[in-house]
């Protein structure tokens, strides 16, 4: 496959292709397309939680120490402009299906020009961790996760985008929002002995963050 321009990057939007269609397929189960958001600034909040502070972590802090302290962290050097997001399930990256109930979410974002890159369409770029801990204990588990501009600190959008909390989360049920500046997901997940919080990160030749996942995995 072969993308030349910014117009085809948007068709394949249209076009409902995602990022899982170039790697990994392996165990994706389904997805919904969330929309688009804008990156003003190369800053962006990764939140595990949909109760924010009045404001969000200090750029450049320490991600572990700061998602599990504040249930968020900030990214720099993140590619400015329009980002594109969905939400996926995927089954135990483990074990086959027959024997195993265990399933994922992925709240995915990318940059509106990802698949225009060669080195992202070869396989030269990769996700890499930065965040991941393991919560044991037999529960069901709502799944919360937000991709936020810091400005939206400072707007009433915030409340909007994040006003579903794990209170409403019903078995089966499936939230997402959006804003011009942000996504957010709440999902139900269902009793399992324990739940795998991740968060990864693509950047390009340059360290620019070009594509992030926030995963929920239970086992």
């Amino acid at each position: 496959m072969h993308y030349s321009t910014l117009t085809d990057a948007l068709s394949l939007c249209a076009d409902k292709i995602h990022s899982f269609c170039f790697r990994p397929q392996h165990k994706h189960i389904d997805w919904k397309r969330i929309g688009a958001f804008y990156l003003d600034s190369p800053f962006v909040v990764l939140a595990l939680i949909q109760a924010l502070p009045d404001m969000p972590p200090m750029p450049g802090s320490d991600v572990q120490t700061s998602v599990n302290e504040t249930g968020m962290c900030s990214l720099t050097n993140v590619r400015t402009g329009i980002w594109i997001a969905g939400r996926h399930l995927f089954g135990c990256p483990v074990h086959k299906p027959k024997t195993c109930t265990a399933m994922g979410q992925v709240l995915d974002a990318r940059h509106v020009e990802l698949f225009l890159e060669e080195d992202y369409r070869n396989g030269t770029w990769q996700y890499e961790d930065i965040f991941e801990k393991i919560i044991p204990g037999r529960a069901n588990i709502a799944a919360m996760p937000a991709i936020i501009d810091p400005k939206i600190f400072l707007s009433p959008t915030k409340a909007w985008l994040l006003r579903v909390n794990s209170r409403d989360v019903k078995e089966h049920t499936i939230y997402t929002n959006r804003s011009s500046h942000g996504v957010a997901v709440c999902t139900y997940l269902p009793r399992n002995n324990g739940i795998v919080q991740n968060f990864k990160v693509m950047r390009d030749n340059s360290g620019g963050v070009v594509s992030i996942r926030i995963s929920h995995q239970t086992f």
